[in-house]
This record gives structure tokens, C-alpha cells and sequence, in this order.
């Protein structure tokens, strides 16, 4: 996913009480929707929130990758990622043949 940062009027605060409670919805294993809250709280918002405000810079793009934010620049990539560990040569979302080898490929975050 890409991201342009853009200033907007209010607080995080407001935000976070609009943005709350956030909930994901998919699939199980067995066939059955299933709901889960990830945030419940404006303050469980502000928490993952506010360290991704402190770094971005208004007028830029950032790729959100496995659950990190990044400025949206070619280069080296190696961090650990909700779902694994990651060291590419680049970000998979600026790279049409990363992008199918990595976000793509179930067998890639197939980490068992």
C-alpha cells in the first residue's frame, strides 16, 4: 500500500476518535467470517499511531510493508516484520518482479 502524507485539520486525538474502534474482518481456516477488533480504543489508535506520525513528512510517499512504514525510495530492505523477516534488494512495491515473488507469493510468507 502507498500513502502520500498530507496535512489535515484537528488533532490526532480527533483522529484516533474518529478512527476507533477499527475492526478487520476475513476468512478462517474453516470457511467462516470472522471478525476481529484491532483497535478498540482511541488510545489502542494513538499508540501505533503517533511513533508513525513523529517520522513522516508532509508532501512525501511511504509503502506501509508488514506492518512498518517507509519512505517510498529504491534501496535495500531488512527489517522484521509482523509476519516475518524481510532482506530484499528493494521494496517489493516499487519492483513489478519483487512484487511477484514477495507480496504476491504465499510461499514467501510461508514461514513454518
Amino acid at each position: 500500500m502507498f500513502a502520500k502524507c498530507t496535512y489535515i485539520r484537528g488533532t490526532l486525538e480527533q483522529l484516533a476518535r474518529k478512527q476507533t474502534p477499527r475492526k478487520q474482518k476475513h476468512i478462517s481456516q474453516s470457511g467462516e467470517m470472522v471478525e476481529n477488533t484491532l483497535l478498540a480504543t482511541p488510545d489502542d489508535w494513538l499508540k501505533l499511531v503517533q511513533p508513525i506520525a513523529d517520522t513522516i513528512r508532509d508532501g512525501e510517499r511511504y509503502v506501509f510493508f508488514d506492518g512498518r512504514v517507509f519512505p517510498a525510495n529504491h534501496g535495500p530492505i531488512k527489517f522484521d516484520g509482523l509476519y516475518r523477516s524481510h532482506d530484499l534488494p528493494d521494496l517489493p512495491h516499487l519492483s513489478e518482479s519483487l512484487m511477484e515473488e514477495t507480496l504476491a507469493n504465499p510461499d514467501y510468507w510461508d514461514v513454518s
